[in-house]
């Protein structure tokens, strides 16, 4: 939450021919994603929508101000790397 606040993720997509790109998110070296083993997570294009909303609900949000009204649920089948990328 720190890094995404402080603005030290990073972005890069992996499309080409001008169609709409998967991306990755990259964290600082030495620090890795909750759940994943390194600092670069990889988000599918149809995530994107729901990334956005969620990573501006992150950086309004400050420690120690979220309430029961405040907080997200993100759902769906499982295996599709919700834990990971949240």
């Amino acid at each position: 939450m720190a890094a995404i606040r402080n603005g030290e993720v990073t972005e890069g997509s992996s499309g080409a021919d001008g169609k709409p790109a998967d991306m990755h998110l990259r964290l600082p070296e030495g620090m890795t994603w909750p759940i994943a083993t390194n600092n670069v997570l990889f988000v599918r294009k149809f995530y994107a929508p729901l990334l956005e909303k969620v990573l501006r609900f992150c950086k309004a949000a400050m420690p120690g101000e979220l309430s029961s009204t405040q907080r997200q649920i993100v759902t769906g089948q499982p295996g599709i790397g919700k834990s990971v990328w949240m």
